[in-house]
């Protein structure tokens, strides 16, 4: 059952359009994804949402997109920079 809540998450973030340019290894569904899950599970950097997401990648896996890995830290810094309010 928690599974399909965050299957729900991840559609939910898939439904946020896409902004960045050039490299865009990662969807951004799957960053914002691991990165919501990592900060609710106790993450407080961006080497702790990278690391849990390292950790996590089997179980991210089952749900997400995954094709090129686990984004670096600096991946999620510069998504998340990249965000307008």
């Amino acid at each position: 059952m928690a599974a399909s809540v965050f299957e729900e998450l991840a559609r939910m973030t898939g439904m946020i359009s896409e902004n960045r340019e050039g490299n865009r290894r990662h969807p951004l569904a799957t960053v914002l994804t691991m990165a919501v899950v990592a900060v609710l599970c106790g993450a407080d950097s961006w080497n702790a949402v990278a690391n849990f997401a390292r950790i996590e990648r089997r179980w991210f896996a089952l749900f997400l997109p995954m094709k090129h890995g686990v984004p670096s830290r600096q991946t999620f810094q510069r998504v998340f920079c990249l965000i307008k309010p």
